[in-house]
């Protein structure tokens, strides 16, 4: 699954748990503790809808807890006895509770919740991470090349020089990084735009998730050369071609 996947799902996932809990909470089934939250939580039970949703997050629960730990989000609720009982810290697998609490605790909704926001931000910031690149692009334009990185493709300057008309610099987004350089009198003219014919890129710059990413840059209005899809290469990404014709190709392997 991708990680646009991924994040519905857990979303989907989340909405179920809201809808489940009893006044916020998962009660503990135990009748000493469980108070009036375990009757109404008893009563509910009574309801077939509310039986089905009970059904759909035990069949899912599994795979959340998969995805959460895949990320190094810990699914574990931890019990710890009152300081004058002492004894072991019981450990629970946490999404067992939300339809089976066997621990002593009312359980609050925000234990489950919170860990599944954490893996949804996670999921969400994977989309825009890039791999290594440094290409060295000879310009027409620093001072356009510049705007086209930073306001299509979401990158940032972190040299320039000079400030008012720069003849050189560097830009970055996550781990990629791109060296732009004006044209000198020693440097002969390049054709705008070139003319690339097939697979022919001036940059592969990894990205885990295309479709994310993909998606991100068309809202920001980037200039598709080629657009999202599985190349004959066995990869899944798109193309950019910047103002004087080089072509960078965001993707990974299939």
């Amino acid at each position: 699954m991708t990680n646009i996947d991924d994040i519905a799902f857990l979303e989907e996932f989340r909405a179920k748990i809201e809808r489940f809990l009893i006044a916020g909470a998962a009660p503990t089934q135990d009748p000493l503790w469980g108070g009036k939250a375990l009757t109404r939580m008893k009563e509910a039970m009574q309801d077939e809808g509310f039986l089905e949703l009970r059904r759909e997050i035990n069949q899912t629960k599994g795979h959340a807890t998969e995805v959460l730990e895949r990320l190094g989000v810990g699914c574990t609720f931890k019990q710890h006895p009152p300081p004058a009982v002492g004894g072991a810290v019981t450990k629970f697998p946490l999404f067992d509770l939300i339809t089976d609490n066997q621990s002593l605790h009312t359980v609050d909704g925000a234990a489950f919740t919170d860990k599944i926001d954490e893996a949804i931000g996670l999921l969400k910031n994977k989309g825009s991470e890039l791999g290594p690149a440094s290409p060295f692009f000879i310009v027409s334009d620093v001072s356009r090349a510049l705007e086209f990185y930073e306001n299509r493709l979401g990158f940032e300057c972190h040299t320039r020089t000079p400030e008012d008309a720069p003849f050189f610099a560097i830009v970055r987004c996550g781990a990629a990084q791109l060296i732009l350089k004006a044209l000198g009198p020693e440097i002969a003219p390049l054709p705008n735009p070139r003319r690339h014919d097939g697979a022919q890129w001036d940059a592969f710059i990894h990205t885990p998730d295309p479709d994310a990413l993909s998606a991100e840059l068309t809202e920001r209005g980037a200039p598709f050369h080629k657009p999202l899809t599985n190349t004959d290469d066995g990869l899944r990404g798109f193309e950019i071609a910047d103002p004087d014709g080089y072509v960078l190709f965001f993707g990974r392997p299939v």
